[in-house]
């Protein structure tokens, strides 16, 4: 009987304890909250997706993709500042395991994105779009996620720069 105690022990944790999963596979514990990032507040609701028809209605002509490899929940979120001109937007994608979060990142390369190097989370990176937009995305463990500063005046795209980064190592922060 202790044998096979031992056993079905030893087979759960092979099972579930691969070392990617972060305890908090719902997205939306990782959005930043009120006080996480000084300055910025949450502009609206948070807004989930649990199944590939919210994922449809959210993201509309990308859900396809996300599903292929492994969709599970996203969290989106918007963020604005008393202080700039630009806001933020959050996409956190739990894409079940850390190999089809690379999957993801790796199918979904736009041209203009550069490797950040030391990368936020496992790997990420950066593009300006000429439209206003600063976008890092990273992958973490499980995680795909994907923050856009819009709207962004030419005198704010530093700040805009270190702004997304900073959401980036919040949400990094609370990925275990």
């Amino acid at each position: 009987m202790r044998k096979l105690f031992l056993l079905i022990s030893v087979w759960c944790m092979i099972c579930y304890c691969d070392g990617s999963s972060n305890g908090a596979k719902d997205p939306s514990e990782l959005l930043p909250g009120e006080r996480d990032i000084s300055g910025w507040m949450q502009s609206g609701d948070a807004r989930i997706a649990n199944d590939p028809q919210s994922l449809y209605n959210e993201i509309n002509g990308g859900a396809d993709k996300y599903i292929e490899f492994g969709f599970v929940s996203g969290a989106f979120q918007n963020y604005e500042s008393g202080s700039f001109n630009f806001d933020i937007a959050v996409e956190i994608y739990n894409m079940d395991l850390k190999e089809n979060a690379i999957k993801i990142y790796d199918n979904l390369y736009e041209s203009g994105f550069t490797e950040v190097s030391p990368p936020v989370g496992d790997r990420a990176r950066e593009k300006q779009s000429f439209l206003g937009v600063f976008t890092v995305e990273f992958i973490k463990n499980e995680f795909f996620c994907r923050i856009n500063a819009i709207n962004i005046d030419n005198d704010e795209l530093v700040q805009a720069k270190q702004t997304t980064f900073t959401f980036a190592q919040t949400i990094v922060s609370k990925i275990k």
